[in-house]
């Protein structure tokens, strides 16, 4: 076998060399630019508004919101609606996918966020909130206060009690009927 000549030896070498290095880089570039480009500021108000009510720190929610909404509701005001909300809503968990790319509709920039609120009294509740997002933070309304209402929607707790039933001697005598609040003794107080 005869020996390669010196320079065909060297582009050899510089090709098993060079050839994998490049693969290498042209792969890391590719996996930098996807992974690593800047998100839109509307994305990373939303991601910061979600984070923070998931950690219940209303406080950080509240800086989110734009100069707007803040002269329109004042911090306690806003912290007292997510408290009352969660609340209303027996709230203990509020688990949230990393926010959308922000969509433009009817003039508004909107940031879709899916949330799975665990609640005691309704399980996990399923649902898309959509925050508005203007002027560099979260154009907030009250409907904000839990995921998949709407505007002009609020939460709401009634407690109705079911019927009293008759209370009975062994005889079958009622002793006590009628509804809890007009409670009837037919044979005395005693």
């Amino acid at each position: 076998m005869k020996p390669l000549s010196p320079e065909v030896e060297r582009r050899r070498r510089l090709l098993t060399r060079t050839l994998p290095l490049t693969l290498v880089a042209v792969l890391a570039f590719a996996w930098g630019a996807a992974t690593g480009s800047p998100s839109s500021p509307e994305k990373e108000v939303a991601e910061r508004f979600i984070e923070a009510w998931e950690r219940k720190d209303f406080e950080a929610m509240y800086r989110e919101l734009n100069a707007e909404s803040r002269r329109s509701v004042a911090a306690p005001d806003f912290v007292a609606a997510y408290r009352e909300a969660a609340e209303v809503a027996t709230l203990r968990a509020l688990p949230a996918d990393g926010p959308d790319d922000p969509i433009e509709r009817d003039g508004a920039t909107i940031v879709a966020v899916q949330v799975e609120a665990s609640t005691v009294a309704f399980g996990q509740v399923e649902a898309g909130l959509e925050l508005p997002v203007a002027d560099g933070g979260v154009a907030w309304h009250q409907s904000l206060v839990f995921p998949g209402l709407r505007r002009g929607e609020h939460l709401e707790s009634r407690v109705e009690l079911a019927p009293r039933a008759p209370i009975l001697a062994k005889d079958g005598t009622p002793l006590a009927e009628g509804p809890a609040e007009a409670r009837e003794h037919p044979i005395g107080g005693a």
